[in-house]
């Protein structure tokens, strides 16, 4: 209807009290519509109340309404009792052989979260193949396993560095506003909470997932590329000014601006030239910890397609650390690392040198970041509203038997030292 339109406008211009309004309105109405209960669901998951949301879940699954992405979303919602009736509805559905494929792969990841939080790893890991693979008979074959050599940001950089004169000599008077913070790494390696952390800041917007500078990237480089030129220093100048204005035209008051796109990493150093007042902040976790999260998460079909096989999960992983090894020889200081380990440690001292980092004063709002009322539309959005927790370091131990392709192909390529 109009009004869950309405709905989910508000929601995306982040009017928050005026969403509720419309909703409760519409539960008032028809307390019973699968269509409102559903909207239901994704508000409170976006806003953080994960009681509501179980609460909407269970009613739905009373009704008999049993939807997949609902499922999962409330096995995401935190860690899963015992005597919960829902997973004995999830397993019901599961076996049932009338699911769409769709609802069976949120099923399984369903049950794989379910399964783990119980200790019962094996029988998890069983859903979780099972849920992968039907993803990935239906994304068809991938070849975006990474290795496939430097990629056209890196390309545009090495042809035309030496016409931009010495990196650090650009003029720095008249900073464009919003000055940009881009939070990126593989997904699932702490960029969700990094960008809760820096957006705690009273002069911080959060952009959440928009990806600007790698469309940009894109639309200003592609032809370039393409006829073998290099980028001139005016057009490094556009480029910077194009990408400022792609943000000011979202976020018209913001000073500063975070974007969380992930492996923006891959444009580092072409970014840092062209705005040298911006930051790119690059999270590193346990290879093995990492790419666990990955698979054992169920991505938009379409997109992350490496995400459902092992082996080819290892090679992305590869390919991101070339990406880092590249950037450091060619453009040595255009981001700073913090390992995601050492953040859930230590949160006050890596917190504050984070902060420094950005070129912002600090505020103690950082380190309670969970109090953030800002919406979160990512896989993490459960994590980013807890206290700092330690209990996702070291899970691939749980799994290491099954994690033993993955586990090979990252050891040959030399991503396991240090860990």
């Amino acid at each position: 209807s109009e009004k869950l339109i309405l709905v989910k406008t508000y929601l995306d211009m982040e009017e928050v009290e005026q969403a509720r309004t419309i909703l409760d309105g519409l539960l008032a109405r028809a307390p019973d519509s699968v269509e409102v209960l559903s909207t239901k669901v994704n508000f409170d998951t976006n806003t953080g109340d994960f009681d509501s949301m179980r609460a909407t879940v269970r009613k739905l699954v009373d009704q008999g309404t049993v939807i997949g992405s609902h499922l999962l979303t409330y096995a995401r919602g935190g860690k899963i009792e015992k005597d919960d009736p829902i997973p004995a509805a999830m397993e019901t559905a599961f076996s049932n052989q009338k699911e769409d494929d769709e609802t069976r792969s949120s099923l399984g990841f369903a049950l794989a979260k379910v399964y783990d939080d119980w200790g019962d790893y094996s029988r998890s890991f069983k859903y979780l193949k099972s849920a992968n693979d039907e993803m990935r008979s239906k994304a068809g074959p991938t070849g975006d396993g990474g290795g496939e050599g430097p990629g056209l940001a890196q390309r545009v950089f090495e042809r035309s560095v030496d016409l931009w004169g010495p990196a650090g000599e650009e003029p720095t008077t008249d900073a464009p506003k919003p000055r940009l913070i881009q939070i990126t790494g593989m997904p699932r390696s702490g960029t969700t909470l990094v960008e809760q952390i820096v957006s705690s800041h009273s002069s911080v917007t959060a952009g959440g997932e928009l990806g600007l500078l790698g469309n940009l990237v894109k639309a200003d480089l592609d032809l370039l590329d393409l006829e073998d030129k290099p980028l001139s220093a005016s057009g490094l100048k556009t480029f910077g000014a194009d990408l400022t204005k792609a943000y000011a035209g979202m976020f018209p008051d913001a000073d500063v601006v975070t974007d969380k796109g992930i492996m923006s990493n891959s444009h580092a150093g072409i970014y840092a030239r062209a705005l040298p007042q911006s930051r790119m902040v690059v999270l590193l976790r346990d290879p093995r910890d990492n790419c666990l999260s990955i698979y054992k998460n169920k991505f938009r079909l379409g997109t992350h397609a490496y995400s459902t096989d092992l082996e080819e999960l290892a090679r992305k992983y590869l390919n991101f650390l070339e990406i880092q090894k590249f950037w450091k020889e060619k453009a040595p200081g255009s981001f700073y690392e913090i390992r995601y380990e050492d953040l859930i440690e230590n949160p006050e001292d890596e917190s504050r040198r984070l902060i420094a980092y950005c070129g912002l004063d600090w505020e103690d709002a950082c380190l309670e970041f969970y109090k953030n009322t800002r919406q979160v539309k990512t896989l993490s959005a459960f994590q980013v509203r807890q206290k700092i927790y330690s209990s996702s370091v070291g899970a691939w131990k749980h799994y290491e038997e099954e994690l033993q392709p993955l586990i090979r192909i990252l050891e040959d390529g030399g991503a396991l030292e240090g860990y």
